[in-house]
């Protein structure tokens, strides 16, 4: 198609965006059924973070990619671990818990 590879990561974007608002949708509604609390509001501010900091990472991880001299392989590579560091490294700063679920489990 006209899009090349850039059209199977867009497909597979999309597809992952509508599977994860179908599974938040479910998970609700059965906390629901369970007349347990759903705390809307925090678990916003939580997916608003973690979308902020995939905007930091891409946006480190391309242009650390548009700035690496050498072969693409390098440059891909340089791109993913310096777009993995930044997002590593803002959320254990931030606090967030999940880096620290990943380490503990490593």
């Amino acid at each position: 198609g006209p899009l090349q590879e850039a059209g199977l990561a867009l497909a597979t974007s999309v597809s992952q965006s509508v599977n994860l608002a179908a599974q938040v949708w479910l998970y609700r509604r059965r906390r629901v059924r369970r007349g347990e609390r759903v705390r809307s509001g925090r678990t916003a501010l939580r997916v608003a973070g973690f979308a902020g900091l995939a905007v930091l990472m891409a946006a480190v991880a391309a242009g650390a990619h548009r700035l690496c001299p050498g072969p693409e392989v390098a440059r891909l590579a340089v791109g993913v671990a310096s777009g993995a560091a930044v997002y590593g490294g803002l959320a254990w700063a931030l606090g967030l818990q999940e880096p620290r679920w990943l380490l503990a489990r490593a």
